[in-house]
């Protein structure tokens, strides 16, 4: 189970719910939450969970694909295998924004209960370019 963050549940105003719409018209199972003052839906659109963000005047900012690990590109994959090679491939995401689509990855470092999941992620271009990990603050 992933969970992104705790929100209240919710109904999102008829502005964003017309976004939603649009932009998903055949996603079913749609669930609404209000976290960091946006409303989220989770949803499953042709198979495939995701969360989609937006703001209260019903624009879209980001909608992010829930994947396995095995779902990502071998070069991700293969990157990663070499590179982190005390680390397992944990929670991925693929984020879509108006402006960019990447991939997100945290790993698992640890074994049995002591598994740790990376709060910062790996971010690759869809082309497998490596990107970035974030710094922290």
């Amino acid at each position: 189970m992933i969970i992104i963050g705790l929100g209240l549940m919710t109904q999102a105003p008829r502005k964003v719910m017309n976004s939603f719409d649009q932009k998903y018209s055949r996603a079913e199972c749609i669930s609404w939450s209000f976290v960091d003052d946006h409303y989220h839906a989770s949803f499953e659109h042709f198979g495939q969970q995701k969360i989609a963000v937006f703001r209260y005047n019903g624009e879209w900012l980001k909608t992010l694909v829930i994947l396995e690990p095995k779902e990502l590109m071998f070069c991700i994959r293969d990157y990663i295998k070499h590179t982190y090679k005390d680390a397992t491939v944990g929670n991925v995401f693929y984020v879509i924004t108006p402006e960019i689509c990447e991939y997100h990855i945290y790993l698992k470092r640890g074994e049995g209960e002591d598994v740790c999941l990376e709060e910062d992620p790996l971010i690759f271009d869809e082309n497998c370019e490596f990107l970035r990990k974030p710094d922290k603050p």
